[in-house]
This record gives structure tokens, sequence and C-alpha cells, in this order.
């Protein structure tokens, strides 16, 4: 059996590719990619990958914009879009990812045929990863405590401060002693549903879970999968909240342990 770092990605993949034309609107766009649940979608043009859209692309400040909702997604796109041959090791796809500052790739064959997408969250929870996570703790990858914001905050505040923070999430206070998170995905679907301006405490999600400061990223990676989540909170010893972790974070750690394995 292959060391998990060796293991080919196409093993590991998303075959079932989000695509969409230059000429949708950024609307339907972000409504395909709500409605599947989806963190990218790949624009096809004259049948070939020409660019692709994110829910990291979701925080620019004119796409909250209503006009911009239904100007094309061929405007807004990151192009051109990373590409990975699919027979490349894991620990490979990993160094790739965090050297061009990517979340997401497409995926090749010989040919150079689209078979695939690969995300960050494919390549942490690889099954292969337990090693590596069981050995580090959620404080050894654990930045700086997201911005916390009011409940009653709009919108465009969250984006701006995800954007000046170069964060994929933000916490909301609402008032009451309990805390929620407002994610990138919770932007896109505020985009499908044709409302950017809404108030962020009635679009983040309550209750945050949380994760102590001292467990395993295994242990962390485990919640992820349970709830259905991509962001825990990190509390102290006394339950106080410190930081947050998601999947760009593990990756980061695993990056580390690949490199020095390889």
């Amino acid at each position: 059996m292959l060391p998990s770092h060796q293991v080919a990605i196409e093993r590991l993949i998303t075959r079932n590719l989000l695509t969409c034309t230059p000429d949708t609107p950024l609307r339907d766009a972000a409504h395909q990619m709500a409605l599947h649940r989806c963190s990218a979608i790949v624009v096809i043009d004259d049948g070939r990958p020409a660019g692709i859209w994110t829910e990291h692309d979701a925080i620019d400040p004119d796409a909250v914009d209503p006009l911009a909702l239904s100007r094309p997604i061929g405007e807004r796109m990151s192009h051109p879009i990373q590409t990975l041959r699919g027979d490349t090791p894991v620990g490979e796809a990993a160094i790739h990812f965090k050297r061009h500052g990517i979340r997401h790739a497409l995926v090749v064959d010989a040919a150079d045929t689209a078979i695939g997408m690969l995300s960050q969250s494919d390549i942490v929870l690889n099954q292969g990863a337990e090693f590596f996570l069981r050995l580090k703790s959620v404080d050894s990858v654990l930045g700086p405590l997201p911005p916390t914001l009011a409940h009653d905050r709009p919108l465009t505040d969250a984006l701006a401060r995800m954007r000046e923070h170069d964060t994929d999430a933000v916490l909301v206070d609402f008032g009451d002693g309990g805390l929620g998170i407002l994610t990138q995905r919770d932007v896109v679907r505020q985009l499908a549903e044709g409302q950017p301006r809404a108030q962020i405490g009635e679009i983040a999600s309550r209750p945050l879970r949380t994760v102590t400061r001292g467990a395993s990223l295994y242990a962390a990676r485990q919640l992820f999968v349970e709830h259905h989540i991509r962001h825990l909170g990190v509390v102290d010893g006394e339950g106080a909240p410190c930081g947050l972790i998601g999947f760009g974070d593990i990756l980061r750690n695993i990056e580390f342990e690949y490199v020095h394995e390889l």
C-alpha cells in the first residue's frame, strides 16, 4: 500500500463538475453552487475550461451589488484555472495548493480532459492523513481570533472584514452571550437568493461549534465530518473563544508534514 502522500489525487476528487457558460448571470451561478452545496463552479467556454468562480470570490465588494448579480460570470471568474494531472500524488497536490495560494484545482487526465475537481477539504479528509492529524494539536495551527461583529451589522461590513483580515469567516455576537459564524458559503447563498443586504445575524449559523485548543487535529476533523461543517471555534480551558480553525489551517499543517517526509 502506498503512503498517504503518494496516493493519486484521482481517488479523492469530485467527479461531477459543476459548470456554467461565461454568459451565465452571477446570481444563477451562485444559485447552482448553493443548490449543490458546492464551493466552486467551472466556467466552460467552447467546450474547454476558461475559468473558475469560488466562494472566496463571493466576498468581492462588487458581488453584493444587486446590479452586479445580473452581470455575466465571465466578468468575475478567476483565470486561467489551475490544473493538476489525475496521477499527481496527494502530497505534491498539497504543496501545489500552498505554493499557489489556491483552494481548488481542476483535475485532468493525460489528454488534458477535465475529470473532476480537487479541493482543500478533499486533501484533509483523505483517510491516509490520520497519522499526521493525530500527532498535531489544534493549538499548533491556531491563528489569531477572527473578527467578531454584532448580529445587526449589514453583510457588507462582514465582507469588508473578511477581505481586511484575509479570512473565510467571521464570528457573530448575538448579544445574549451566544456566538454564531458567518462563512463564505453563507455569502454565496445570499447572492443566490438575491438578498445581499441582509443583517448578518439573519444568515449566520448558530451555535458556533467548538473544540478545545489542546485537542488533536484528528479530533477536529472528526467534528467537521460529524456535523458537516468546515469551521470550528477554538476555546481555551475556561471555554473562552481564542480562535477559529478550518480546512485551510489543517492543510497547511499536513503540507509541512508531507514536505518533511518527501
